[in-house]
């Protein structure tokens, strides 16, 4: 098994920073595209960077990221971390309230994911998913179709089509 740690393309991560690539874990620092009007926007080489990423991986292992949205894209499995690693935090210091709020329900009700609250459940997702990576498949698909409505790379033409619409 090979790792790819993928960093928020503009959060500073605790803990990690100057890491190298040791053996098989791979660190991916991606660069945003406009560094003064939107950190967080990625440029064409980015997108194709991570699209060759999500291509190629067996599995996607995420805290409460959009990521998991992505990953349903290429219908590979997805485990969203719902727990503090080792530490014990309180509720609201701690990774699993995210996974409350309301925009995540529909993810966590759809069958695509699996919401792992400790190492051990964490482990015990990826190694069946990679044993068969088929399992969640429709749930996965579930997450496109009430996400992201079609995955027909059509999006931008429907929103200017309603902009327009405006505009009569």
């Amino acid at each position: 098994v090979q790792i790819l740690v993928r960093f928020p393309p503009s959060d500073t991560v605790r803990g990690l920073d100057g890491l190298s690539n040791r053996g098989r874990i791979f660190f991916d620092r991606p660069r945003s595209a406009f560094e003064v009007i939107k950190k967080t926007e990625l440029g064409k080489d980015a997108d194709i960077h991570l699209i060759d990423t999500l291509a190629s991986c067996d599995a996607v292992v995420t805290g409460p990221s959009t990521i998991c949205i992505d990953a349903a894209f290429f219908n590979k499995p997805i485990i969203l971390v719902g727990f503090d690693g080792y530490e014990t935090r309180s509720y609201f210091k701690s990774l699993r309230r995210y996974f409350d709020y309301d925009h995540w329900q529909q993810v966590l009700q759809s069958g695509g994911v699996q919401l792992a609250r400790s190492a051990d459940e964490c482990v015990a997702y990826v190694k069946k998913y990679l044993e068969n990576p088929t399992l969640d498949s429709a749930g996965r698909q579930r997450i496109v179709t009430e996400q992201a409505y079609r995955a027909d790379g059509m999006a931008t033409e429907r929103l200017a089509e309603i902009l327009l619409s405006y505009l009569d």
